[in-house]
């Protein structure tokens, strides 16, 4: 059998040094002039950085800082893939060569996702006040939404999708996988089994007595846990790769060096 710990150890290291640097570009980006979507990437690149601190935190209890040495792959998959997702949207958000007419579409979608999620909410507790309004707000967004031609321009299955509230982006969440450089057959594996602990899914506890220790970690768990550090580094670091060179005046506060090597980083895949 396949040593894992050496792998997660390896990953761990390469973790550090990528939460490092994207906390550092976090805050030499403070302050920035942007607009709407560039000021929400902002956000989503700070919130991402706040998520892997974290992570970084809840490795520490293996790594002979703490008497608990509870390798939680559970807790480490969910906030891997929640990184992961923050990054697409980043991204997603800081695209360029959007017209004004699809970026207004872009952001009435993320709105009108908003609402929907609010009305379900005050529809469950009740509150006929909230929720009249929020539906006038569901049934005006939607309206507008329709007039849009860059909604025009799409197929009926998505333009159906889109108006029931229920999508984040224009194209779908594959879309934005062109602008992170990763193969959509390789993406669609990596997120399903990361997902597998976000939603307790069967494989998340088949079998999990002969696979995980919840006093020494087992080698399934090094391996799942090495895997998860790995996706999360590649996009993290990617988002702030990104960050940087959209502006000039942050370029400028970073060495040529660390940048190079942090591309560098980005790039080595799983297993490597």
């Amino acid at each position: 059998m396949v040593d894992n710990r050496a792998a997660f150890d390896r990953e761990r290291i390469r973790f550090e040094t990528c939460v490092d640097f994207a906390i550092s570009v976090s805050k030499l980006s403070a302050g920035r002039h942007a607009n709407m979507p560039r000021l929400m990437a902002s956000y989503v690149f700070t919130r991402t950085c706040v998520s892997a601190d974290s992570l970084r935190y809840l490795l520490r209890r293996e790594i002979g800082e703490s008497t608990d040495v509870t390798l939680d792959h559970y807790s480490i998959s969910v906030l891997a893939r929640n990184i992961v997702e923050a990054s697409l949207m980043f991204h997603y958000l800081m695209q360029d060569d959007v017209s004004n007419d699809e970026w207004s579409l872009r952001g009435k979608i993320l709105y009108l996702h908003d609402v929907v999620l609010k009305l379900r909410l005050f529809k469950s507790i009740d509150a006929a006040k909230q929720y009249e309004k929020f539906r006038q707000a569901m049934a005006e967004l939607r309206d507008e939404i329709k007039e849009s031609p860059a909604f025009k321009g799409l197929d009926a299955k998505r333009q159906e999708k889109i108006l029931a509230g229920h999508e984040l982006y224009l194209s779908g969440l594959r879309s934005t996988l062109k602008l992170v450089d990763i193969d959509s057959d390789y993406f669609d594996g990596m997120y399903a089994y990361l997902s597998t602990q976000v939603h307790i899914s069967p494989s998340s506890f088949f079998e999990m007595d002969k696979r995980i220790s919840f006093s020494t970690p087992a080698n399934y768990q090094y391996y799942f846990a090495a895997y998860a550090l790995s996706h999360t580094r590649m996009l993290l670091l990617r988002a702030s790769i990104r960050l940087v060179e959209s502006d000039p005046a942050l370029g400028a506060k970073i060495e040529a060096d660390s940048l190079h090597s942090m591309k560098e980083l980005a790039g080595v895949p799983f297993g490597d």
